[in-house]
């Protein structure tokens, strides 16, 4: 008889077990999302402030898309507001998200130019005057001291440039969780 009680009370007593285990599991689960979706809402909010920063100097390193929008001056000033964002915020982010960040703008800019001076650009300075004298826009003579013509071939840096944009882009989108959301928690 004893052995009856205690095999009806095994059934009830394991799914109870069961159900605890599994609701605490969700719970766990539900958790560790709302933490990565507050992370991936604030890393988003960084973006929208860097996004279009570290596209304009892509273009305006690589001479395309709206380039002669900018000049030198906008372009070191989108470079401070990126780093600036980005170092507030470096513990929200991956460290190969950071040095691939680093990576870019160090491709971009020649910086630790000394005390007071500003970081200088990499990039071709007599193929934007010459696109400027096509447009008939007027050249800076100021802005000259902006550029630093330190890669070599023009090209290769071009190519070098490309790569790490599209890594650092690459690394923001898997941040931002545009491509980690597990079937259930798409379209949310």
């Amino acid at each position: 008889m004893n052995i009856d009680i205690l095999n009806s009370l095994t059934v009830p007593i394991l799914l109870a077990l069961a159900g605890f285990l599994i609701g605490f599991v969700a719970q766990t689960l539900n958790r560790q999302w709302q933490i990565k979706d507050r992370v991936a809402g604030k890393r988003l909010e960084i973006y929208e402030k860097i996004g279009e920063d570290l596209n304009r100097i892509y273009c305006y390193v690589m001479d395309v898309g709206d380039y002669t929008k900018d000049d030198p001056i906008s372009i070191l000033a989108a470079k401070r507001n990126a780093q600036r964002q980005m170092n507030i915020y470096q513990a929200l982010w991956p460290a190969d998200t950071y040095d691939a960040l680093r990576s870019f703008l160090n491709s971009a800019f020649k910086t630790f130019q000394g005390p007071g001076e500003q970081a200088r650009i990499r990039a071709s300075m007599f193929q934007k005057k010459a696109y400027y004298r096509k447009l008939g826009l007027e050249w800076n003579p100021e802005w000259d001291e902006r550029f630093v013509d330190d890669f070599g071939d023009l090209e290769a840096h071009q190519a070098e440039h490309r790569r790490l944009y599209e890594n650092l882009q690459r690394l923001l989108s898997r941040d931002l969780m545009f491509e980690e959301r597990p079937f259930w928690r798409r379209g949310k």
